[in-house]
């Protein structure tokens, strides 16, 4: 056993952590039908995957999807899914994240030393899915793969000690790795900021200590052209930035960092060294260019902070964003756990409180590990119209990740809560409700919302890998939340439930998005060499189950359990592509006195476990006839920005509802005439698949931190939003409730330190307030 496992086996004992156990697989007579199926691993290069021992065969790249190095010691990798978008003709693009990291391969190399020199712009690809046989997927390279056009960068910290491009074979000036990415009302893709790659100080010709600095780069991928151009220059560098479209169709940027390792500016204000950018700037779409909002608008907010829309054009800070350790980024991160509104009228920012801090009880707690929340996703759940047909309300699910602002807790929690923003004019009202507990504390878990309304979470570790990589224990039983309205319409709570059990192991930049069908894919896995010095593997050292420290460029689908009910799903008929603002929509379909609810899903561009344009609508039912149902469309372009929509009809069974295959739509806009060649989807019917057990893996549980895994059961829904969850195998409330309590001293104790902290950062959010409300007025 090397030394640095011995370390973790006695920092794990010391810290009070039970060893990693193989729990029980699910109940003999669970199926597709209950728990979902993820099918067989597929891969760029068509290689071989092997479920007996999960790896894969049968082409030189191996398991790992590389060839040997170079003459240079460059490997010639196959990309992982870190980033992902899913265009409006059904493809998908997605990039790499920390492209080069295989060639620290050595005990000469290293990742600060040897990092500035070895890693290299990440590349891009286009996958088009062969729906009937995803084995058969095909794979296209855009061209400018890299999405590299150069942009000013920031002056070196000590003169004539650096070069920010030393090794022209390196061209790691401006990578696509840490942008952001949206999608613009036309389909095409938009990508901001990124990673600049270099040694600051320079030691000699190939070493140095290594800086990863945020970009200006800004650039866009044409799906018509398969390509890559550039657009307008950022005013600042921003490495791990936030974007989100605005109610008028422009972009707002948030965040990032200027230089990470090193987060200290000669030629700027003094105040800026150790912060992150404050500064917020909008794209305008027609122009290309990027203005900066003034001093106003500035905040300082975590790196890839959770923004999102609301209802009213203003845009929400859900107190969460990504813990990027073992540093912090600001020193007034305090400020990180008050959620905000920002509003793109006056540019002005209003403190909301601190999610969690002082909510209603559901029955179990009332206090679930407020404030901020890092490497967790905020996922929206379905906007509702009130019974005047307007949209006031937006909630938020976070749940897992770790707590307390950078460097975080180490260890993930497993709670989670729905923060619900209720919009009055240019009031914004924030009220956190706690929901039930996930089976396990989950670091990193990407998050999905279906077209049902219920959340998934799939992959993570079950401890915050950025500490200390390579250390952690991949999580690959995925879980489905089922929210709980209640006669209001407003979100009290949910459950979740153990479903299927992945086939690979995804921690680091892995992803998950929703597809036309249906269906999710799942990619990604691209960490950080172990123990921040080479990419290498730690074997299983009995006490805990090793991580995958190579990346993984495979995908994976997963089958929702409403695919493995034997019923036949809702088909929408031919209909226009363009959808009207204030449209009183007609929907063909063969049994309209079947559908529960339509809903629109903004088309996912999913990183680092944010959307923030994602969003589920659904449109009243104004009418049914005998072969169509009509719809109102709001004309709210703050619920529904302009852009690719996936439409989808929901049929009400008593298992739950079951969607149809979607109809890509455009609100607002005409459609594209690249989107006019539809890709053939699964039949409507049933999917042809029997319900069996899943595959590979996916049978029995994976090892979890602190005990066996938790299945929520099933609590009554008050106001269906999906019927029944399908549950994993429950333990009895006995077991539930012995393991709930093993774990309230931890519990205990993080809110203990949390309060501490909370109660300064009440009475600066208080004087906060008091100077965002007299600027307000000004």
């Amino acid at each position: 056993m090397r030394k640095r496992n011995l370390v973790a086996v006695v920092l794990a004992a010391g810290m009070g952590l039970a060893p990693a156990v193989v729990p029980a697989a699910h109940a003999e007579g669970d199926s597709a039908a209950t728990i979902g199926r993820f099918t067989t691993p597929f891969r760029e290069d068509r290689a071989t995957y092997n479920a007996a021992d999960n790896t894969f065969t049968g082409t030189p790249r191996g398991d790992t999807g590389c060839l040997p190095a170079d003459d240079k010691g460059h490997h010639d990798c196959l990309p992982a899914g870190a980033s992902e978008n899913v265009l409006a003709d059904g493809r998908v693009l997605y990039w790499n994240a920390i492209e080069g990291s295989e060639d620290l391969d050595s005990p000469d190399e290293a990742v600060v030393p040897s990092g500035g020199d070895l890693a290299r712009n990440d590349r891009s690809r286009v996958l088009s899915i062969n729906w009937a046989d995803p084995l058969s997927s095909s794979w296209l390279t855009p061209a400018h793969a890299d999405g590299y056009f150069p942009a000013p960068g920031e002056p070196p910290l000590i003169p004539n000690t650096t070069n920010a491009n030393p090794n022209p074979d390196n061209n790691s000036d401006g990578s696509l790795f840490c942008s952001d990415q949206k999608q613009l009302a036309d389909g095409s893709i938009l990508a901001a900021g990124g990673t600049n790659y270099y040694a600051e100080p320079r030691i000699d010709e190939s070493h140095g200590v290594i800086e990863l600095e945020g970009v200006r780069n800004a650039r866009i991928f044409d799906p018509a052209a398969n390509a890559w151009k550039p657009t307008g220059s950022l005013n600042y560098g921003r490495w791990y930035p936030s974007m989100v479209t605005l109610a008028d169709g422009n972009i707002f940027i948030a965040s990032g960092v200027t230089k990470l390792i090193k987060p200290i500016y000669p030629n700027k204000d003094p105040q800026r060294s150790g912060d992150n950018v404050p500064e917020t700037e909008t794209y305008n779409v027609q122009a290309g260019t990027w203005t900066d909002n003034g001093t106003s608008a500035q905040r300082s907010l975590p790196l890839f902070p959770r923004l999102h829309l609301l209802p009213n054009g203003h845009v929400y800070y859900d107190a969460a964003g990504q813990a990027f350790n073992p540093m912090g980024q600001s020193y007034k991160q305090a400020l990180w756990n008050i959620a905000a509104s920002y509003d793109p009228a006056t540019k002005t920012w209003t403190d909301l409180g601190v999610p969690g801090l002082d909510h209603p009880t559901n029955g179990e707690r009332n206090i679930s590990e407020p404030g901020f929340r890092g490497s967790t996703f905020s996922q929206a759940l379905p906007f509702h119209p009130g019974e005047n047909g307007q949209y006031n309300k937006a909630a938020y699910l976070t749940a897992g990740g770790v707590t307390l602002m950078s460097p975080g807790s180490y260890i993930p929690t497993d709670s989670s809560r729905i923060d619900t923003v209720t919009t009055d004019g240019n009031k914004d009202t924030l009220v956190s409700m706690p929901a039930g507990p996930l089976g396990r504390r989950r670091w990193y878990s990407s998050g999905v919302t279906l077209p049902t309304g219920q959340v998934l979470a799939f992959s993570g570790a079950d401890v915050d890998e950025v500490v200390s990589p390579g250390h952690e224990s991949p999580i690959r039983q995925a879980e489905l939340f089922t929210p709980v309205r209640d006669d209001d319409g407003s979100y009290v709570g949910g459950t979740w439930s153990d479903v299927a059990v992945a086939n690979r192991r995804r921690t680091y930049h892995n992803n998950a998005v929703l597809l036309p069908d249906g269906r999710v894919l799942i990619g990604g896995h691209a960490p950080i060499p172990n123990t921040y010095y080479n990419v290498m593997n730690d074997p299983d050292n009995g006490v805990r189950t090793s991580s995958n420290n190579f990346k993984d460029a495979s995908f994976e689908l997963y089958e929702p359990p409403y695919l493995h009910w034997g019923v036949s799903r809702p088909v929408i008929g031919n209909m226009s592509a363009r959808i009207n603002y204030g449209q009183n929509l007609v929907i063909p379909t063969t049994d309209p006195g079947s559908v529960e609810s339509v809903v629109l899903v903004k088309n996912p561009a999913e990183t680092h476990l944010i959307d923030a344009d994602q969003r589920v609508v659904e449109l009243p039912i104004t009418s049914r006839t005998g072969d169509a149902l009509q719809v109102s469309v709001t004309s709210n372009k703050a619920v529904l920005p302009s852009g690719a929509y996936m439409l989808f009809l929901n049929k009400g069974t008593d298992k739950g509802m079951v969607p149809s295959v979607a109809k890509q739509v455009f609100v607002g806009v005409s459609a594209p005439a690249w989107t006019r060649n539809a890709p053939t989807y699964p039949k409507a019917a049933a999917m042809a698949v029997p319900p069996v057990a899943a595959t590979g893996g996916s049978t029995a549980a994976p090892s979890v931190l602190g005990g066996l895994p938790v299945a929520a059961t099933a609590q009554p829904v008050t106001k269906a939003v999906a019927k029944a969850s399908p549950a994993g195998t429950p333990l009895s409330a006995k077991t539930v409730a012995a393991d709930r309590a093993s774990d309230r001293p931890r519990r205990s104790a993080l809110v203990a330190v949390g309060a501490a902290a909370l109660m300064a950062v009440m009475a600066l959010a208080g004087t906060r307030r008091r100077r965002t409300a007299v600027r307000i007025e000004e």
